[in-house]
């Protein structure tokens, strides 16, 4: 009998690990398909998205979400995106993953640039900014200093 239980729970490690392998596989090729195909971009992050949920992998779940966040504004789906963005800085506060947490306030401020929320645009960046000076991480800050030049443009041009 413990053989058998031995034996049912090697299986079971097994399959949970080639379904993480699945769900990373899942996250590259959504990954390749962001700039060409958006929308199979948000169907491969969703299948990735449904398996991470049931296997608690909350490191591959930030990634798929940020991923389909990104789909989701690269589409104009911007009110869809809020939500999936929230649940990004949620599981990443989790996992504690500050990469990932600056990664969904970028996006969150260019959502919100997108909406013509300017002030909530910068509130965004600016935390994101903090993140990535926290990280050392220069190249997500050039992208949010990109983003807030192209906001303090449309702010003082209004």
């Amino acid at each position: 009998m413990i053989k058998y239980i031995n034996s049912q729970e090697k299986n079971t490690e097994v399959s949970q690990s080639e379904d993480s392998a699945g769900i990373s596989l899942l996250i590259q090729t959504a990954r390749a398909s962001l700039n060409n195909q958006p929308v199979k971009t948000i169907e491969l992050t969703e299948e990735a998205i449904a398996l991470a949920e049931k296997l608690n992998e909350k490191s591959l779940l930030s990634e798929a979400l940020l991923l389909q966040s990104s789909a989701l504004t690269s589409t104009g789906r911007l009110n869809e995106a809020i939500p999936v963005t929230e649940k990004v800085l949620e599981v990443s506060g989790l996992t504690g993953d500050r990469t990932v947490t600056a990664r969904g306030l970028h996006n969150m401020g260019d959502i919100f640039r997108l909406k013509g929320d300017f002030q909530k645009s910068i509130e965004y960046l600016n935390e994101s900014n903090k993140v990535c000076e926290e990280l050392n991480d220069a190249d997500e800050y050039a992208k949010n200093e990109n983003i807030l030049g192209a906001v303090y443009l449309m702010t003082t041009e209004l």
